[in-house]
């Protein structure tokens, strides 16, 4: 009796924490400050098409290597086929040392659930690092999204064009093959009629 009711006040204790936890709720992790409203910053911009003017939010290091132009195409690359933002919920913030060709360092990874009108099922990730100044700046973004319909779609299409070049191919030799047998016959009726 006495081990029932033990754990029963245990289930009861790690049911309060679970329901107490912000995670739990699907709160947003605990940010260091200024990062959540950079965060939401970036977006905006990035979803107005505002690629260039996001160059803005990066950190110093990022500005020493890469050019508003560089950026702009990096950001386009990464945006210009999800289309519209239908909604958009933050679902992790994690320190990382990695992040794409991003030289190894201590950086914050904030991970977004995003449904775009062309990628229902994607992720958005926008990576930090603290300046001298104590402040967090961006220095990375990327979007992460199951490729294969695209790829089947590039491959489908390959395919067809192959097949479409191939058919083409076959019916000009079979067209050349006629006018040369064509032409032969009429050269060989010219010949016998010079002949007779």
């Amino acid at each position: 009796m006495v081990k029932c009711r033990r754990i029963i006040m245990l289930a009861i204790l790690v049911g309060m924490v679970a329901l107490l936890h912000p995670m739990a709720w699907g709160a947003a992790p605990d940010l260091p400050p200024g990062v959540d409203q950079t965060a939401q910053q970036m977006l905006q911009l990035l979803d107005q098409g505002k690629f260039a003017e996001s160059f803005a939010l990066t950190a110093p290091m990022i500005k020493g290597i890469e050019t508003p132009d560089t950026w702009y195409g990096r950001l386009v690359s990464e945006r210009e086929s999800m289309g519209e933002v239908n909604s958009r919920e933050m679902v992790g913030a994690e320190n990382v040392t990695h992040f794409g060709d991003l030289p190894k360092g201590d950086y914050l990874l904030v991970t977004f659930k995003t449904v775009f009108s062309t990628h229902p099922e994607a992720e958005e990730e926008i990576v930090f690092a603290k300046t001298d100044q104590g402040d967090y700046k961006v220095v990375g973004y990327r979007t992460d999204y199951n490729r294969w319909p695209e790829a089947t779609k590039i491959i489908v299409n390959g395919l067809f064009l192959v097949f479409f070049i191939m058919v083409l191919l076959a019916v000009i030799t079979w067209l050349i093959g006629k006018v040369v047998v064509s032409m032969e016959k009429s050269r060989k009726a010219a010949g016998a009629k010079k002949e007779g």
